[in-house]
C-alpha cells in the first residue's frame, strides 16, 4: 500500500476512534459542540497532512511507525488512557455533557 492510501487509512481510523468516543460517551448523537470539533478537526488536519505528504514523506512514514519503546513511556501512555476513559464515564462528565457545558 502507497503511503498516500496508509494516511488516509490511518487518518480515518483516527477520525472514527475519536468520534464514537465522543457520542458513545455522551449518548447521543446530537450535541453540536462534538461535532464542530470534528469538523475543526478535520478542517485544520487535513491541510497540513496534504502539506506533510508532499514535502516531508518520510515524517509521515516515521510517524505512522512510532511503537513505544521504553517501559515509563508504555505506562504513560496506559495511565492517561486510563483517567481519560474514567473522565469520559464519570457522572460529572456526562451530566456537563447532557447540561451543554461542554
Amino acid at each position: 500500500m502507497n503511503l498516500r492510501k496508509k494516511v488516509i487509512v490511518v487518518e480515518g481510523i483516527e477520525f472514527l476512534i475519536l468520534a464514537l468516543c465522543l457520542f458513545i460517551s455522551a449518548g447521543t448523537v446530537a450535541w453540536p459542540a462534538a461535532w464542530i470539533f470534528l469538523g475543526l478537526l478535520l478542517v485544520s488536519s487535513l491541510p497540513i497532512t496534504w502539506w506533510l505528504l508532499k514535502y516531508d514523506p518520510e515524517l509521515i512514514e516515521e510517524r505512522l511507525h512510532f511503537r513505544a519503546e521504553l517501559f515509563w513511556d508504555k505506562l504513560l501512555v496506559a495511565i492517561a488512557l486510563a483517567f481519560f476513559l474514567l473522565w469520559l464515564t464519570s457522572e460529572k462528565a456526562l451530566q456537563e455533557v447532557h447540561s451543554g457545558r461542554i
